[in-house]
């Protein structure tokens, strides 16, 4: 059996910010972003596949599943007279699923959406959809390709204890 190449040395270059804004009393918007530049520049196993990725000598890869881009944005409703209702889109950028930086995993964006009502003092009611849209996007590719959760949905009822 052979051994997986081991990882002797890795490069992050990260950048990351989160913003989170009260537009009025019933409004509120949040944000986020995250810039993951994450390559390997020395196998300990194997030193030349630091520098060959796809084939190409001097190209370090990129750690596998670390999408370089990610962010989201999230929009928020909330009234205690009415109910509460959140929408947020999140988007991946593209990533590789392995050391070598062959199979891609393509970029994706997700829209989920959530809203709640208080039904008694102590009990609020809830629904939430993930992936509202119904998007198709990978989470694997070993070469076989896996896809992400499909539209989902919840209901239910919160109960909040003293």
């Amino acid at each position: 059996m052979n051994a997986l190449p081991v990882v002797g040395r890795t490069r992050v270059v990260r950048i990351q910010t989160d913003v989170d804004y009260q537009i009025s009393k019933t409004w509120k918007v949040s944000g986020g972003y995250l810039y993951n530049q994450a390559k390997v520049v020395e196998f300990a196993a194997v030193p030349a596949l630091a520098n060959n990725c796809q084939g190409i000598a001097g190209e370090a890869c990129f750690l596998p599943q670390v999408p370089e881009n990610r962010g989201s944005v999230r929009v928020v409703y909330s009234d205690a007279k009415y109910a509460t209702v959140a929408l947020g889109v999140q988007t991946i950028g593209r990533q590789f699923e392995d050391d070598q930086n062959v199979f891609t995993l393509r970029r994706a964006t997700v829209f989920d959406v959530f809203a709640s009502r208080t039904i008694a003092r102590s009990i609020s009611a809830f629904v939430a959809v993930e992936n509202l849209f119904d998007s198709i996007y990978d989470v694997g590719r070993t070469p076989v390709l896996t896809t992400g959760l499909p539209r989902s949905a919840r209901v239910g009822v919160r109960m909040f204890l003293p």
